[in-house]
């Protein structure tokens, strides 16, 4: 925990809060991400440690990665190379989270220009991802 910052449970009760005033519970808004990791396992991995219940609205989001390799036939393996394939310049640290929002959003919105449509390809309830993201680990 960082010193005299919110809690993991204040910050999502503050989030949620946030979607509430802004109408978005329950609209047909996604979150993007870049892999399975953050709300595939990350997230559910914290909740569960800390006892807390993951709201609905993290449990499907869009991998942009899935989205490009939907839309295009080839994988990407993360941002750099998304970053690479538009010919995008990057701004900021890599995994700064304010940072990578951006990158994601500028990779984003030059794939929709394309017209590929968006579409949810991530899920919690997907038994595949927490394997494949663990395939290389060794637990003892």
């Amino acid at each position: 925990m960082v010193d005299k910052q919110p809690t993991i449970d204040d910050v999502l009760r503050q989030f949620h809060d946030w979607l509430s005033k802004e109408g978005l519970l329950n609209s047909r808004a996604a979150f993007v991400t870049c892999g399975d990791w953050d709300l595939g396992v990350m997230l559910p991995s914290e909740a569960e440690n800390k006892g807390l219940v993951v709201p609905e609205y993290f449990k499907k989001w869009i991998n942009i990665k899935k989205s490009y390799c939907e839309h295009s036939g080839t994988f990407a393996k993360g941002l750099k190379d998304l970053l690479n394939i538009y010919k995008l310049e990057h701004s900021g640290r890599l995994h700064s989270g304010i940072d990578d929002v951006k990158t994601i959003c500028t990779i984003t919105s030059a794939i929709g220009k394309e017209g590929y449509i968006y579409r949810i390809n991530g899920s919690t309830s997907d038994e595949n991802i927490r394997r494949r993201v663990f395939k290389n680990v060794t637990v003892q």
